[in-house]
């Protein structure tokens, strides 16, 4: 049986169903979202420097997209309408595999027991991500595109499913 011991979007569960498998799931607490959503981040954050490293646009439009769609869940479950604007303390580098370096960093500092450090953490997040799109040339547009079209067929985060495995 494999295991995922993860937060997975809405919809995956019928996807495995509709293969023939179970989906062994629950849905998590509220509490327990807040630490799994940060776990996804910095997870979307790998799997964009996974991207890159691959050389493949289409597929790295979709992981910022899958990036955008964690992070904005994020700051809706800190009830957060606007982020601190934060001044660029370091080096704003235009290099877009350190950009990616820094997107995991930062996605593993996050604490959601203290709303106003994390609304910082997220606005530097959301300034290093800005700065890897227009690094990669890459128009917000085509990733809220991206973002929507996954919602679509793969759901958002909503029911906070937590899939430990498929049997």
């Amino acid at each position: 049986m494999p295991s995922y011991n993860k937060l997975v979007r809405d919809l995956i569960p019928d996807r495995i169903r509709a293969k023939g498998e179970r989906p062994l799931t629950y849905e998590l607490t509220k509490s327990e979202m807040g630490s799994q959503l940060v776990l996804k981040l910095a997870e979307e954050a790998r799997e964009i420097q996974e991207a890159l490293l691959s050389r493949d646009p289409s597929k790295l439009i979709q992981e910022l997209g899958d990036h955008r769609e964690v992070f904005i869940t994020l700051k809706s479950y800190l009830k957060l309408s606007e982020l601190p604007v934060v001044t660029e303390s370091e080096d704003m580098s235009y290099d877009s595999l350190v950009l990616a370096d820094r997107l995991i960093a930062w996605s593993g500092v996050i604490s959601v027991r203290n709303r106003e450090a994390a609304a910082v953490v997220l606005s530097t997040i959301a300034r290093y991500f800005n700065r890897l799109c227009g690094a990669l040339c890459i128009a917000p547009e085509e990733v809220e595109a991206a973002r929507l079209e996954k919602r679509e067929t793969h759901g958002g985060f909503d029911k906070r499913i937590f899939l430990q495995g498929v049997a």
